[in-house]
């Protein structure tokens, strides 16, 4: 599953939004595509970043901190809370 990071801006503050897909897309193996006709939005598996995050977590800070935004992320994703956002 898919998530962009508009959406991640929209749950997570931009400062945080900004610093998660950064860490995603550059320092995880997790599936990334950018956005067809925005050259600063990715899109990123968020089930592949959530397995990702629970590896070995206790010895990473960067996925302790990441871990339950994506979480967050996930359980936004599949209640459809940003079609809802978006169209209010």
């Amino acid at each position: 599953m898919f998530i962009s990071s508009k959406e991640v801006e929209m749950i997570l503050d931009q400062e945080l939004s900004v610093r998660l897909c950064e860490w995603i897309s550059s320092y995880s193996p997790v599936s990334c595509k950018e956005v067809f006709g925005s050259e600063n939005e990715i899109r990123f598996n968020i089930d592949e970043a959530i397995e990702f995050a629970k590896i070995k977590m206790h010895r990473d800070s960067f996925k302790r901190e990441f871990f339950p935004h994506l979480v967050r992320l996930k359980h936004c994703k599949v209640c459809d809370t940003f079609n809802t956002a978006h169209s209010a």
